[in-house]
């Protein structure tokens, strides 16, 4: 089941894209078409925006479409899916022994500190990064960050720790940042380098582009850039 792109912008016929990966018809994999025509018919109805879908079951593509300009070679930057690849190469890096969970923050970067360190900000350890909980009332989106020319980890310190850390849930990208800043200075690598999730890829299209921010430290909540069946094969990782 496939929804028609345009040709192109031009009319002129577009190569067919070979991602690698298995096509069935929904109903070999218990799934009724109608169910997935309802499903595009209410974004629809409801303005959702779709530049392109894809539906994996049974260990095959069931249905998938684009809406032109886009197309299924066409990279995307996939916002904050980005910290499902972050939060594996947490988990790798922990399982190396890089750091711990309940290491705190600070202490990665005493260079980076301002010259008063609240109590609050003292306590925030890796678990409270990962878990959202690390005592900001407020998020802090990519948007904003982009524009920063210094220091992305000076900045974070700067955010007030109102809350005690682990004790409310707040999300923010700065949180997943400086999960990508601790990774560079603990690895020596960027988020995507020899340490990170792409690193241990053995199969598949697993391709990625991270944008670099100051301290050549990954933009990780936001950075990453895939095709539609890219993010599919990155999950065989």
């Amino acid at each position: 089941m496939q929804t028609q792109t345009p040709p192109s912008a031009s009319g002129v016929e577009v190569p067919p894209f070979d991602d690698g990966l298995a096509r069935a018809a929904p109903e070999t994999r218990g799934v009724a078409p109608a169910a997935i025509q309802a499903f595009l018919d209410d974004a629809a109805r409801l303005g959702v925006e779709l530049n392109s879908f894809m539906i994996w079951r049974g260990g095959a593509v069931i249905a998938e479409g684009s809406w032109w300009p886009y197309g299924p070679a066409r990279r995307h930057m996939m916002h904050s899916a980005t910290k499902s690849f972050l939060s594996a190469g947490v988990g790798l890096a922990l399982s190396e022994g890089r750091f711990a969970l309940e290491d705190r923050v600070v202490s990665f970067f005493p260079d980076e500190l301002p010259t008063a360190v609240s109590a609050n900000l003292a306590r925030m350890t890796v678990e409270d990064l990962l878990t959202q909980t690390s005592g900001h009332a407020q998020g802090a989106s990519g948007s904003i960050w982009r524009g920063i020319a210094t220091s992305w980890i000076a900045e974070f310190f700067k955010i007030p720790v109102v809350y005690a850390p682990g004790s409310t849930f707040k999300y923010t990208s700065a949180n997943s940042f400086m999960l990508s800043a601790i990774l560079s200075r603990t690895t020596g690598q960027t988020a995507h380098g020899p340490s990170s999730i792409d690193s241990r890829k053995k199969r598949g299209r697993c391709q990625a582009a991270m944008r670099q921010r100051p301290l050549e430290t990954s933009s990780s909540p936001k950075g990453r850039w895939y095709a539609r069946s890219d993010l599919r094969s990155c999950q065989h990782v």
